[in-house]
């Protein structure tokens, strides 16, 4: 048997009915297609659903580390300030324009907790295009570091909650926001609703959003654990294990943030695909050989 067919049988083996990739048939948009079976109802979920990794470490970010039991109510604290003192309401959009940093983060997993919409705006773009891009996706509100936020502060409207230095966030009018871990509970946002906003590089033009739905995304995921799950079921069979105790193991997966977070490699086969797996994201505030 070829090495590809071997892949495909045991691919197929874990899609089949009662496998945990089930494959099933639903129509989207009136097409019929293939799609998972427990694909979860929207990212919220896969947020919720981290808490089974709560002991194991989540982010590290020089001397800053957090568990996922740490993180995660954080990130529902924060999205919790969004709806109680901000009015962020389900659908709306909140946007993130920083160098990669644990707030980064923390206002993705925020503002999918809310239920509202993270939009990656490209923080190496021209203060013009960053502007631009804030008010053609209608941003409720944005996060920003210190230097995004003074070169398009001037030119946004909406609320504003700069990333320090050293951590949390501050207003406009410098008050640091006190933000209390909360207990992490999903949105009840629809899977065909926008779950992620790109913008494309506007090698032509301006920069386009690319908006994608909960089921997008989520499918994404799945897929990616899909694939790391036949590895596993091919590594135990050539070692004669049985899969679940090659997994038990396995050392905590790991990966070095060198994706910008706006990214999609950032953004979602990074972050998000670590935390469906519970693994640990470590990251430089800039690349240093030495100390990578």
């Amino acid at each position: 048997m070829s090495v590809l067919a071997e892949f495909d049988g045991i691919r197929a083996a874990l899609s089949a009915p009662g496998q945990p990739f089930e494959l099933i048939e639903r129509p989207i948009d009136g097409v019929p297609m293939q799609v998972y079976k427990h694909l979860p109802p929207n990212l919220s979920h896969m947020l919720v659903d981290a808490e089974r990794f709560a002991d194991r470490t989540c982010l590290v970010a020089g001397d800053r580390r957090w568990t996922f039991g740490e993180f995660m109510p954080l990130a529902a604290g924060l999205a919790r300030i969004f709806r109680d003192r901000y009015g962020l309401r389900p659908g709306d959009r909140v946007a993130l324009a920083m160098r990669n940093s644990p707030e980064w983060i923390l206002g993705m997993f925020a503002a999918i907790l809310a239920g509202a919409t993270p939009v990656a705006i490209n923080s190496r773009g021209t203060a013009d295009d960053m502007a631009y891009t804030l008010k053609d996706a209608q941003a409720a509100i944005l996060l920003a570091d210190r230097r995004r936020a003074d070169a398009i502060g001037g030119d946004y409207d909406g609320v504003l909650l700069i990333a320090e230095e050293a951590g949390g966030f501050r207003d406009r009018d410098g008050k640091a926001l006190d933000i209390q871990p909360a207990r992490v509970e999903p949105s009840n946002a629809d899977q065909e609703e926008p779950g992620l906003i790109l913008f494309t590089s506007g090698t032509t033009g301006r920069p386009k959003g690319a908006m994608l739905s909960h089921r997008s995304v989520s499918t994404f995921m799945l897929n990616l654990q899909h694939n790391g799950t036949v590895h596993l079921v091919r590594a135990a069979k050539k070692l004669g294990m049985d899969p679940a105790a090659l997994a038990a193991v396995t050392p905590q997966y790991a990966t070095f943030s060198t994706w910008p977070f706006f990214h999609m490699s950032g953004a979602t086969s990074m972050i998000l695909g670590c935390v469906g797996i519970g693994g640990k994201i470590v990251m430089m505030e800039r690349w240093d050989p030495g100390a990578a």
